[in-house]
Parts: C-alpha cells; sequence; structure tokens
C-alpha cells in the first residue's frame, strides 16, 4: 500500500460526555475493503494481489452490519481507552490461488478488544496499546505495542524541541504472524522546529529479535 490514502467508512455514531469521560457507540452499515493498488508500489508480497475477487465470511458480504464502541476517560495522569468491535475484521486474510499464483483477499468476522494508555510521567510520555482478536473461523491472538517517548528540550541554542522514543512491537502469533513487526524494538530520535508548519525530521530503526535483522 502507498500510505497516503484514507479509507472512507460509512457510520453512524452516538457520544456521551461525562464529566472524565466519554461513551461512543457506532453502527458500520457497508464494509469498505482495502485497494492494494498496482504491483508497482506494493513491498513485501511474493504474488500480486487480486483484490477484484475479495471474498468475505459473511454470506452478506460489504453489507454485513458492524457495530463498535469506544469508552475513553482520565484518572490523574492516566489516560485511557478501551474499545470494542464485532463485525468484519479490517484485515484481511490472503489466500493464494490453486489455480494461479495469485493471493486473493478473504475478510473474516470475528470481535476484536482493544485497550490504550498514556502515562504523563512528568516529562516522559509512557505509551501502551493493545488489542484481543476473536475470528469466528480461526485462533484467536494478541498483539501489543508500547514504549517511552522523552523530550530533551531545546537543542543547539534555538527553540527546535528533541525527542527520544523507544517501543516494541508484539504479536502472540510470533513468527507466523502476517504482519512485519512481530517481535521488534523500534528506537527514533524526532526533531520539531517548532513553527506553524509542524515541520519536523523523524529518523529511527527496527531490530527484529526473532530474525536478528535491522530496518
Amino acid at each position: 500500500l502507498r500510505g497516503d490514502r484514507v479509507l472512507g467508512q460509512p457510520m453512524a455514531t452516538i457520544k456521551y460526555f461525562g464529566d472524565t469521560y466519554s461513551v461512543s457507540a457506532f453502527i458500520l452499515p457497508r464494509f469498505v475493503p482495502l485497494n492494494w493498488g498496482s504491483d508497482d508500489y506494493r513491498l513485501g508480497l511474493p504474488f500480486p494481489v487480486d483484490d477484484s475477487r475479495t471474498t468475505y465470511e459473511s454470506p452478506r458480504g460489504r453489507s454485513h452490519v458492524d457495530y463498535a464502541a469506544r469508552l475513553e476517560g482520565y484518572i490523574g495522569n492516566l489516560q485511557l481507552g478501551f474499545s470494542v468491535f464485532d463485525g468484519t475484521l479490517r484485515q484481511p486474510e490472503l489466500r493464494l490461488d490453486p489455480a494461479g499464483p495469485v493471493l486473493v483477499p478473504h475478510y473474516r468476522l470475528g470481535r476484536q478488544y482493544g485497550l490504550d494508555l498514556l502515562y504523563n510521567a512528568g516529562t516522559a510520555l509512557l505509551k501502551f496499546e493493545g488489542r484481543h482478536v476473536n475470528p469466528r473461523s480461526d485462533t484467536s491472538f494478541e498483539s501489543a505495542v508500547f514504549g517511552v517517548e522523552y523530550p530533551f528540550g531545546p537543542v543547539f541554542g534555538t527553540s527546535y524541541q528533541l525527542s527520544v522514543l523507544a517501543e516494541h512491537n508484539w504479536d502472540s502469533r510470533g513468527k507466523t504472524s502476517p504482519v512485519r513487526f512481530q517481535n521488534d524494538f523500534f528506537l527514533g530520535w524526532r526533531l520539531d522546529f517548532s513553527n506553524t508548519a509542524g515541520t519536523n525530521l523523524f529518523v529511527g530503526s527496527y531490530y527484529d529479535f526473532d530474525y536478528h535483522s535491522m530496518l
């Protein structure tokens, strides 16, 4: 995927605001599948993806009605959110067509729970995002990313702000996971130029603990 296109998703939502929390409920009446685009700019796939032949576990296909809800709020310096989703899972399973070297996306039904935490520990920010996914026709799994962001403040005698970020990406499926960062550590630096355009320079590197490789 090129990464510069945003998926649209028709939905209806209702939201309730409390003093320190809010609750949102969503109804998603129609599913929008991924557009895999041209093979010219897609990395990491040994065969082309034919999204014109996309299949669905639900007999209603793209018309399956999905539901979601989210609770978010604050407890002191802790910002937290909890979400639940039931319906067509957004990450497709790519199945190899036995009749030819082509991958066909298949979207399964299932339920997903998510938890995200952000803790302000003085100058540092501690972050966590995790999910439990329970497909109806497959084994459930968990994945998470957790880390810290620490700002050093102005550098080089200017108003530029330098921050260091460290995080670990984990997936319970290990080496069988279809995602790239299943057991990887990331270390990066971000230089914010503190202008109205929000310009910043971000550099970093991943280390894979399973394959002992770097990116």
